[in-house]
């Protein structure tokens, strides 16, 4: 039985903070409750199956090639050339057009399919017809660059009720500047179910209560989301991580990670019905949980256990129907509209250091069985980085001198939109290279800048065809021009989402981008820290993300992947871990680690019926060979990513209206939660003397007081991060090369050399090295 721990001291780099649950957490300071009721009596509740009812649309698009904005150095798909025409059914499309840089005579056709009523498609296909004015069609969706299909027949997957699909297609012209018409025949069938995840958050589905983890406190809190009031609190012993709720709102399932047991609570009674642990099959360190959307299966990942473990409903009561080895570390959930796939990410990455990778695993939902992966490549291992070899600045040396140590890895979970056609990853990847002590951007590097190596970043993955999903090359790779085909071919640019500090352009519009490393459509527009969770707004038509690190929230758009905002929202709790939106898309429930209430937001300009809704949004870009061109952090590009943002709003339209207290009083005293929102911030804002910005942390580094699967390469020489459990405070000299006296002095010390903070007080000190 896992031990009940509620912090220990512990060092990252030389600093302090509080454990959470890990492989070597000591003895329980206490007994976790028995098992009650863990093998329920009868046959399982059979899976409810949906009727199937075929849907159908059809939209003629015409293209001109020789407008003039397709000569426009921007390199966002242009809206002008394209017209669309919806001849059958309720979808729209918009989208817009831009030309191969290296291929003037191809386009780039980038589609957004927005359905604007209260029923989604499943399983849908768009064959491309009536082709006129062009000798080839291609699908790009996961490769730009891959050759012509022969069929054009492109998969959809699910689209949500008043919900957003994306599909890139490209065409040859068979003549130059002559007009370009297809069709798009869409087919599928009719769905009112949507994805879910795994998250510490949740409202039921008839709006009325949102029920909240608060792991410090052992506790379930419930809020009426009328009055946004707390109405009630569930005692759930361990550690409670995660929180679901069955359709039918009768049943809500908890994980209690400390204990490794999953908690049934009765929802109208507010009393705990079941407990099943270890003994019943559940992997140790259970801490996200996933309930199919008709309610009959739920899946249970164990951190340590590397499993999942697959319950089916008997009743009202659950009972363990097997457990599926996946791999290490397995993180958070998300289970397709229809129930059939469910992902797991892993939140380390796999493979020795040279060779090593992060993925997702699927599993087939109906047979219990791990059917494939998504693989997240390191593009510094010695197979990717021979390619660097074809770019002359690097062609003097091999594979083995050009490799380094890239590898993504914290991948906090996979969050389907709610349609199922795409899954957002949050994670980070490993800093290629050196982390310098003191400020390097005197060097003229402006991505060196102190406190700013770990930018957030979301890897979108594709599963329109869901036993079988993908991490896409980046879009943006048709718009490098100072590389050769045969390396754009060879190296794996994976897009990507990156955060990373933003400077001013050549005009008051414009900002450049020297810290991205795959410059993308996808790039935000200021930087912000690792994130572990997101959500979504009504039919998905926005993508809310939460900055574990730097207390904030960040908006995507849905369909075109495009950041929205100049700057993100400010959350006045410390540490955001989830966020749920109520049916109605009107209001959203921020969790934190690190604070005793919930936030409750505004989300009404995202809200609405139909066409009220937001629409699909592109914030123009370009790749310029001025602007510090081979002074950033790209390999893929010495081009520098640059963005117009005239007319771009400063923040999102949302608003933090109230605070739900969770818990009457903190149960941590107050120097040893300082010393936690210590470890786990970066935001400077809040704490000028911690970090210079919202990207570097403690916790970026050693995540719950472990470590992130990977190596960097410091002052001292490269380094394995290791896991801090169990405290260094009291051992004297620091590192194998004893370069700090003690816990203190390396407190000290990262703060103003790696962090870029102004320096701690005594007091904050004395609580991050406590």
């Amino acid at each position: 039985m896992r031990s009940r721990v509620t912090a220990l001291g512990v060092l990252v780099i030389g600093v302090a903070v509080v454990a959470c649950a890990g492989d070597d957490v000591p003895a329980a300071d206490g007994p976790c409750p028995a098992a009650l009721d863990p093998a329920p009596a009868g046959a399982a509740t059979p899976p409810i199956a949906e009727a199937v009812t075929p849907r159908t649309a059809r939209i003629r698009i015409t293209i001109d090639p020789s407008d003039p904005s397709l000569a426009s150095p921007q390199r966002e798909p242009q809206a002008a050339p394209l017209t669309a025409t919806v001849e059958d059914g309720t979808l729209t499309v918009r989208g817009g057009v831009k030309r191969f840089a290296l291929h003037p005579e191809r386009l780039f056709v980038e589609l957004y399919l927005v359905e604007g009523s209260a029923t989604g498609w499943a399983d849908a296909t768009a064959a491309v017809d009536d082709v006129t004015g062009a000798a080839a069609v291609y699908d790009l969706a996961i490769d730009p660059l891959s050759a012509p299909v022969a069929t054009a027949s492109l998969p959809i997957g699910g689209i949500a009720p008043e919900g957003v699909a994306r599909l890139r297609v490209g065409f040859d012209l068979a003549a130059a500047d002559a007009p370009l018409a297809f069709t798009l025949d869409v087919t599928g069938r009719a769905t009112t179910r949507t994805a879910r995840s795994s998250a510490p958050i949740a409202i039921t589905g008839d709006g009325a209560e949102a029920w909240a983890t608060f792991g410090d406190g052992d506790v379930l809190a419930v809020i009426d989301t009328v009055t946004d009031a707390r109405v009630a609190q569930v005692a759930a012993a361990g550690r409670p991580t995660s929180v679901a709720i069955t359709p039918d709102d009768a049943l809500v399932l908890t994980t209690c990670a400390d204990c490794n047991q999953l908690v049934v609570v009765d929802r109208a009674r507010r009393e705990v019905v079941q407990r099943l642990g270890e003994a019943e099959g559940l992997g140790r360190d259970p801490r996200h949980v996933v309930i199919a959307p008709d309610g009959t299966r739920a899946w249970v990942s164990a951190a340590v256990g590397d499993t999942v473990t697959v319950l089916e409903r008997v009743g009202d009561r659950f009972r363990v129907r097997t457990t599926i080895p996946v791999g290490r570390r397995p993180s958070g959930l998300s289970v397709s509209p229809d129930g059939a796939t469910v992902y797991v990410a892993h939140f380390l990455p796999r493979g020795p250091i040279r060779d090593n990778e992060g993925w997702v695993s699927v599993i087939d939902g109906e047979r219990d069985v791990v059917v494939g992966d998504a693989v997240l490549r390191d593009d510094g291992d010695e197979a990717e980085a021979g390619c660097l070899a074809l770019v002359d600045a690097f062609g003097d040396h091999t594979a083995a001198e050009l490799s380094f140590e890239a590898t993504p890895t914290q991948l906090a979970g996979v969050f389907l939109d709610p349609g199922g056609h795409t899954g957002w990853v949050p994670g980070l990847r490993v800093a290629g290279f050196p982390i310098f002590e003191g400020d390097p951007s005197a060097l003229g590097f402006e991505f060196l800048a102190l406190g700013a190596n770990s930018p957030a970043m979301l890897f979108p993955l594709d599963v329109r065809t869901p036993r079988a999903p993908a991490f896409p090359k980046v879009g943006a790779i048709v718009d490098i021009t100072d590389r050769s085909e045969d390396f754009l071919a060879c190296v794996p640019a994976t897009e990507d989402a990156e955060a990373v500090r933003a400077r001013a352009g050549a005009t008051a519009d414009e900002t450049i981008y020297a810290g991205v490393t795959i410059p993308s459509q996808g790039t935000f527009l200021d930087e912000t820290g690792v994130a572990r969770f997101v959500g979504f707004s009504r039919g998905g038509r926005r993508v809310l993300v939460l900055s574990y690190v730097a207390d904030e929230l960040a908006v995507l758009d849905g369909a075109t992947g495009s950041p929205l905002a100049r700057h993100h929202l400010p959350l006045s709790g410390s540490n955001p871990i989830g966020l749920a939106v109520t049916p109605d898309g009107a209001k959203a429930y921020v969790a934190y680690e690190n604070s005793t209430f919930v936030s409750v937001l505004d989300l009404g300009d995202y809200a609405g019926d139909g066409a009220a809704l937001p629409r699909p949004t592109v914030v123009p870009y370009r790749l310029d060979p001025g602007a510090g061109a081979g002074q950033g952090a790209a390999i893929i590009t010495f081009l520098m990513l640059t963005r117009s943002v005239a007319g771009v709003p400063a923040r999102p339209p949302l608003a933090e209206v109230a605070q739900v207290p969770v818990v009457d009083a903190d149960p941590l005293d107050p120097e040893l939660r300082r010393g936690k929102v210590l470890f786990t911030s970066s935001n400077p804002d809040k704490y000028p003397t911690l970090s210079g910005g919202r990207q570097a942390a403690c916790a970026a580094c050693h995540p719950d007081g472990g470590n992130d699967g990977t190596a960097w390469s410091t002052m001292e020489g490269e380094r394995r991060t290791i896991g801090l459990w169990g405290g260094v405070a009291g051992r004297g000299w620091l590192h194998a090369s004893a370069t700090h006296r003690g816990v203190a002095d390396f407190a000290t010390t990262i703060v103003r050399e790696r962090l870029g903070g102004t320096g701690l007080s005594a007091a904050d000190e004395a609580a991050l090295s406590r």
